[in-house]
């Protein structure tokens, strides 16, 4: 991990040192990458990656290269192992077998509003943001 013990203080330094990522603030990364617990499991195993990455034959990315050329490209120049995309997944997973259950009758209220008055924010499987992160983006939105 980029831990340091004064990583609050530059929680909002943009990562301008990785192309394509120059929007990002240390702040936005997932804890254990730079703040937090680095005896986490992601954190633990980011460091694990780190140790064995020149090691490997190949590389494979949740991404596309059309997608994220910059970054694809700087990965490609400063990792020995090739780096194949072979993204993005969520387009190459079957549909689910089992329908998504619309608990709180979303698609109902969606029926009932005007044409191109609503927006849809997706943030994919994995991310979880706080109270506090989805009051922010309601605002913004807003």
């Amino acid at each position: 991990t980029m831990y340091t013990e004064n990583a609050e203080s530059r929680k909002d330094q943009v990562l301008n040192f990785i192309p394509g990522m120059s929007k990002i603030r240390v702040e936005d990364l997932p804890q254990g990458v730079v703040m937090g617990n680095q005896e986490s499991f992601f954190s633990q195993m980011l460091h694990q990656v780190g140790r064995v990455i020149t090691h490997a034959t190949a590389i494979c990315i949740n991404s596309c290269e059309e997608l994220n050329p910059t970054i694809t490209l700087d990965l490609k120049a400063k990792l020995p192992p090739k780096v194949l995309c072979v993204g993005p997944y969520n387009l190459i997973l079957p549909p689910s077998s089992t329908p998504s259950l619309d608990e709180n009758n979303c698609l109902a209220w969606l029926d009932q509003q005007e044409a191109n008055s609503v927006a849809y924010v997706s943030f994919g499987s994995f991310a979880r943001p706080s109270p506090s992160e989805i009051f922010a983006l309601a605002q913004g939105l807003e």
